[in-house]
């Protein structure tokens, strides 16, 4: 017999599938942030003006796509 879609077993599903989503979300903002401190290090010899500029372009990227798996997350949940 099937689990009636609002039992326990189906709950526990989706606050593993919520955590697993959110674990997402802040690795691609974490790994965003590193990408763009490599990218910003190796834009460095064109000036600290361009250096800056590529790092807030590629982190704001990378929160922005960190943000979307979060509030996926939190709509599911």
């Amino acid at each position: 017999a099937l689990p009636a879609l609002g039992g326990p077993l189906m709950q526990n599903l989706i606050e593993k599938l919520t955590l697993i989503i959110e674990v997402c979300g802040v690795g691609v903002i974490l790994l965003g942030m590193f990408k763009a401190l490599i990218k910003s290090l190796k834009n460095y010899r064109g000036g600290l003006d361009q250096g800056f500029d590529e790092f807030k372009k590629t982190m704001g990227k990378s929160i922005l796509l960190g943000l979307e798996f979060l509030v996926a997350a939190d709509i599911i949940d």
